[in-house]
């Protein structure tokens, strides 16, 4: 069976069912997806499944349909992608970067893409398997339906992605609809075209709520329609870092109080206050 926080495994049989479970946010459930997809499939004879809170399950699947070896499972198990539904295994391997204090004991917390290289290297040596990523570019989501395509869906203006969701992890305390409200109002005033995930009083704004539902369409839109993402690292912006936009996107203006998110440095800029965001701007030419 998979193995209990701590406890290390011997490499898993062919044809073993490996499972994992993350009870928190949306963001942390894809960033352990990623990790599961590249496990599926460097390990096409062993079956992962994956337990998340049921009302992700929908924003989770686009990750798994190209894998047959990848499946969903409600953490309650009232629902599944699989039929007959998962049960939780009660060995299930706790993907959450905090289970059991890891996180907090370690230093360079603040390091986003060293943490996670970390992390998922432990993920890995506890299930008896080798690591599938050691660079930061290795965090880029891959999976297909962020692929470019030539559907109608994505067509738009090419332009600027401000990420005006609310941050549900506390990572931007000076967090306001309102202040990016008035970045929105720049931006448009400079002649952008300009795509934010929480609406706006700006008309000219476009509403990612008009291209679909999910986030995997937001990052889709990105990988051809936009040179610049400004906003907080949460749940709609990680589809915006994958393969296909990599090096595109020459902008990625992040809001974060402390954490640095540096898996692409070379595009990357941080602030830690909405106020210092034109001044940014300016310097790049873009107000």
């Amino acid at each position: 069976m998979i193995a209990q926080h701590g406890m290390p495994l011997d490499a898993p049989p062919a044809g073993r069912v490996i499972s994992t479970l993350n009870r928190y946010h949306l963001g942390d459930n894809l960033l352990t997806l990623h990790f599961l997809r590249a496990q599926a499939k460097a390990h096409p004879g062993d079956h992962f499944i994956h337990h998340a809170q049921e009302h992700y399950l929908p924003q989770l699947a686009p990750l798994t349909v190209d894998l047959p070896n990848l499946s969903l499972s409600s953490l309650d198990s009232s629902s599944s992608t699989s039929t007959p539904p998962l049960k939780l295994a009660p060995g299930a391997l706790d993907t959450w970067l905090g289970a059991g204090g890891w996180f907090y004991g370690q230093p360079d917390r603040h390091d986003f893409a060293a943490i996670y290289l970390r992390h998922f290297a432990n993920l890995s040596a506890r299930l008896g398997l080798p690591s599938p990523f050691t660079t930061p570019r290795d965090l880029l989501f891959d999976y297909p339906a962020l692929a470019p395509t030539n559907s109608p869906r994505y067509r738009g203006a090419r332009g600027v992605l401000v990420i005006n969701s609310a941050p549900q992890s506390g990572q931007f305390q000076s967090y306001s609809h309102a202040g990016f409200d008035h970045l929105i109002g720049l931006l448009l005033a400079a002649g952008h075209a300009v795509y934010c995930t929480a609406g706006s009083t700006h008309r000219q704004a476009i509403d990612t709520r008009i291209l679909g539902s999910s986030i995997t369409d937001i990052g889709r839109h990105s990988t051809d329609h936009l040179f610049a993402i400004i906003g907080v690292p949460t749940g709609p912006i990680w589809p915006t870092f994958n393969i296909w936009n990599a090096d595109t996107i020459t902008l990625r203006l992040l809001l974060l109080d402390t954490e640095r998110v540096e898996i692409l440095p070379e595009h990357t800029v941080h602030a830690n206050h909405l106020s210092l965001v034109p001044e940014i701007l300016a310097e790049r030419g873009l107000l």
